[in-house]
């Protein structure tokens, strides 16, 4: 079974790292055509400042992720003496790993660091598995909540059925219910599980409002369309989600760019106003990730990782 996965996986990385360098692509090219519109934002303060600010916020973002985590690693295995300041300064350390060639080493970063600090190898694998998954999961339901009625409208409008969306909806509400029915009947819903994972699906719905709450404000900063927030919000998360699904793309970089600039023009900007604003964007998140790497890194030097 291993090897014939192995086999499997092979092409799909190999499709993952090709959609990854014709996204990367087409973003370069976006941008070489409208190099000078990029120009004048970049020089404008206001735009500046917002990019500045949305760098902290999005660093700050990371506590919650780190919190739901810890949270999994905590609930998941015998791990109460993992202190909670040193998870989250391992997290931190653990997540710039993902701009390397793959989608997962900050996974595997953060498991041989957690391990060392006393953590349990089942723990920890579980940790990881449940984290992937309920990302998903909170992802999916922003973009269900937000997103949703632009995807809806654009089946609707290409089927010219209005059945489409009850259609679309009542498969959606099978699964969830289909889910949780096995995971009863396997004897895996918990009252301790379902605390630790709603926990964790919480906190993440609520940095994925956080970070699009970023964009946002870098659109308005922009002057663009943004009478429709909760709609920004769900195209930002349905492009993380993408970016995160895509096997092989570094931090879902040219995916989530892609996305993020189609998805901007549904939702009213111009395509120079989107470019702009998802090429803003991926420079806030790197800003984010390295001021959190940088943070925590100074934080572990200095032994100042003891704590509850």
């Amino acid at each position: 079974m291993s090897l014939l996965q192995g086999r499997l996986s092979v092409p799909a990385r190999a499709l993952g790292i090709a959609l990854t360098i014709a996204s990367i692509a087409f973003v370069c090219i976006q941008i070489a055509g409208s190099s000078s519109s990029l120009a004048t934002e970049f020089s404008n303060p206001t735009f500046v400042t917002v990019m500045v600010f949305g760098m902290l916020a999005y660093a700050c973002s990371y506590g919650l992720g780190g919190i739901a985590w810890t949270l999994l690693v905590r609930g998941l295995g015998n791990n109460q003496e993992f202190k909670m300041r040193e998870a989250l300064v391992i997290f931190g350390r653990s997540q710039i790993l993902k701009y390397m060639p793959s989608n997962l080493l900050h996974y595997v970063g953060r498991y041989a660091m957690a391990r060392t600090a006393g953590a349990s190898h089942s723990s920890l694998l579980l940790a990881s598995g449940a984290e992937i998954a309920l990302q998903i999961v909170a992802a999916s339901a922003v973009v269900m909540v937000l997103a949703l009625p632009l995807f809806l409208r654009l089946v609707v409008e290409s089927i010219g059925q209005s059945v489409a969306a009850l259609v679309l909806l009542g498969a959606l509400f099978g699964l969830a219910v289909g889910a949780t029915v096995w995971l009863r009947y396997k004897g895996l819903l918990t009252a301790r599980l379902a605390y630790f994972c709603g926990s964790a699906i919480l906190l993440y719905g609520c940095s994925f409002l956080l970070i699009g709450g970023i964009l946002l404000a870098l659109l308005s900063a922009l002057g663009g369309t943004v009478d429709q927030p909760g709609l920004i919000v769900g195209v930002n998360t349905s492009a993380w989600l993408a970016g995160f699904l895509v096997p092989g793309a570094p931090a879902g970089i040219g995916i989530r760019e892609v996305l993020l600039i189609g998805g901007l023009k549904l939702a009213g900007n111009t395509e120079s106003i989107a470019l702009v604003a998802a090429v803003g964007f991926r420079l806030i998140t790197f800003g984010g990730d390295i001021l959190v790497a940088l943070v925590s890194f100074a934080i572990s030097r200095t032994g100042l990782v003891e704590g509850t």
